[in-house]
């Protein structure tokens, strides 16, 4: 069903654009809520795939499900299993041509309730790490909103890049907080995913779950790690590419989270976080990575 024409909308967007800009913001989401979905959801040979199609492979994962939602175990595990994990994450994926295939690398023992699943990602910009928290009223691993992605790398890796099937778009990351709410919210209308970067945002279709991936901080840990050298900080996720996830595991110190993760070109990550709040997002997060190259020579 076409979508109703707004004028008074469609007048003002295109003054916007008319105005001089860099780069494109906030402002083209609302020209692409009317003309992106005929075509967001076409592969390379142009044939068309329905927001909610999934292929055999995916709902087969799903069988035995009936009115469960896919971030919630109904059964009361001792710990996570990969079977549970998978159904769930199944759940956050949106097929592709070209995607690479979901696979789990490890399961952290739980901590306090709080267990992390370490994958290789099926495309791009979707994460690398999912926690998961168990529900001791319902009696069932749920999983967090919040997902994490560990590594950073400027090479072009295996993993699948959106933006060369044409089903993903950078665009201005706004400035206020309650322009970046709308457009969070705009996306998520149009069955998208929203990544926030520093300068920018990455959009791209979701599966029947969504999820929240924070890569403000990757400017800052990027120079760091010295996989960028420029002063400015980049407007778009070329820079951003995925390393493999070697390993992670999971622990608690005083009253604070702390999950570690190595990647195969040789970095380090540390997210430490108080618990997950009501939104299922990680309460005073803090991450810091480290090249450990030199010490991966020194220990041989």
């Amino acid at each position: 069903m076409k979508k109703p024409f707004r004028p008074q909308v469609f007048a003002s967007t295109i003054q916007i654009l008319k105005r001089p800009r860099k780069r494109l913001g906030a402002a083209f989401l609302v020209v692409i809520t009317l003309i992106w979905p005929p075509w967001l959801f076409e592969d390379s040979k142009h044939n068309r795939v329905t927001a909610s199609g999934q292929t055999k492979a995916w709902a087969e994962a799903n069988i035995g499900g009936g009115k469960q939602s896919g971030s919630a175990i109904s059964e009361p595990p001792a710990a996570l299993t990969s079977e549970q994990a998978l159904l769930t994450i199944n759940a956050m994926i949106k097929e592709f041509p070209g995607m690479s295939q979901l696979r789990i690398l490890s399961i952290t023992n739980p901590v306090n309730g709080l267990s992390a699943v370490a994958i290789e990602p099926p495309y791009r910009e979707f994460p690398n790490v999912i926690l998961f928290r168990y529900n001791k009223g319902a009696k069932r691993w749920e999983r967090a909103s919040e997902a994490l992605c560990l590594g950073i790398q400027s090479e072009v890796s295996k993993v699948l890049d959106l933006h060369t099937t044409g089903h993903a778009i950078d665009i201005e990351q706004p400035t206020s907080a309650e322009a970046r709410r709308i457009l969070s919210d705009t996306a998520a209308g149009q069955g998208m995913v929203m990544v926030p970067y520093q300068r920018f945002a990455h959009l791209h279709p979701v599966g029947r779950e969504s999820y929240y991936l924070d890569k403000r901080d990757f400017s800052r840990l990027a120079r760091q790690l010295r996989v960028i050298t420029e002063p400015a900080d980049p407007d778009n996720c070329t820079l951003f590419d995925m390393p493999g996830l070697l390993s992670v595991s999971l622990g608690q110190d005083s009253g604070r989270f702390k999950l570690t993760g190595r990647t195969s070109n040789n970095q380090e990550w540390t997210v430490t976080f108080t618990g997950i709040d009501q939104r299922g997002r990680l309460d005073q997060k803090s991450i810091s990575a480290e090249d450990i190259s030199g010490k991966a020579s020194r220990s041989k």
